[in-house]
């Protein structure tokens, strides 16, 4: 089975990697992020003075955008950012950090960087604080303070926070267990296109994990995810092909 979900235990998605909305490596799973959350939080965030055109300097040479590649130019751009304030730039050089890219690899000052800008409501760092504590990477880990943080981000709409919150009340991971609230989160990722929800929906309605068992429901639910980008749904149809 994919590790994007089993029935009662958590397999999470997500670890950082990257830059902005596209900063995970999915574990298992292979759809992208779908793309909004750092618009959402630009939107009514005010970046400090001076902070924004760092901000666009690291991500295009973090991106290769219109400049060639380099993760130790990025590196030094967002990092004045980050020390003059800017959520985005903090979260992005947690990546960084925590990735070992520019820099030397540090997953203790990755996890001070994802809070600055946790702090600050940026989701995608709620997320990778959450994912953290979760893995005990850089910090304690706390099932507790990582089912705080990750349903921050899942408040503040981020489709991996919301399938990870999910995910984190099927199992009963760090918070009460609730099937319903579960598959509501999980329903409300993918919603926002994020094939991993899809997936995971699917393995519920094939396993019956808090809904009854329908192989046809999660036959389309496989199929939704691997059109959303997760080429491991293409393996589950396969398998529940194979039973029909």
């Amino acid at each position: 089975m994919n590790r994007c979900f089993a029935a009662a235990l958590l397999y999470l998605c997500l670890i950082g990697c990257g830059s902005q909305d596209d900063e995970w490596e999915n574990l298992g799973c292979t759809a992208p992020v779908p793309k909004g959350a750092t618009t959402r939080f630009m939107k009514t965030y005010r970046a400090p003075p001076g902070s924004q055109e760092l901000v666009d300097a690291g991500l295009n040479y973090l991106n290769g955008d219109g400049v060639p590649q380099s993760d130790d130019k990025a590196f030094y751009y967002l990092k004045q950012a980050a020390e003059k304030g800017h959520a985005v730039a903090q979260s992005t050089l947690g990546t960084l950090y925590e990735g070992g890219n520019g820099t030397e690899q540090d997953q203790e000052t990755a996890a001070k960087w994802y809070r600055r800008a946790a702090e600050q409501g940026y989701s995608v760092a709620q997320e990778n604080l959450g994912l953290d504590y979760s893995f005990g990477r850089g910090v304690q880990r706390d099932t507790e303070a990582a089912a705080y943080w990750i349903s921050k981000a899942a408040d503040g709409g981020f489709a991996p926070g919301q399938n990870d919150l999910g995910l984190r009340y099927l199992s009963g991971e760090g918070i009460p267990k609730d099937e319903k609230k579960g598959l509501d989160w999980l329903r409300k990722s993918a919603e926002q296109g994020y094939g991993c929800a899809y997936f995971n929906l699917g393995t519920a309605y094939a396993t019956g994990s808090g809904v009854p068992q329908n192989l046809k429901e999660a036959a389309r639910l496989y199929k939704l995810s691997s059109d959303h980008g997760d080429v491991a749904a293409d393996e589950e149809l396969r398998r529940l092909n194979s039973m029909r």
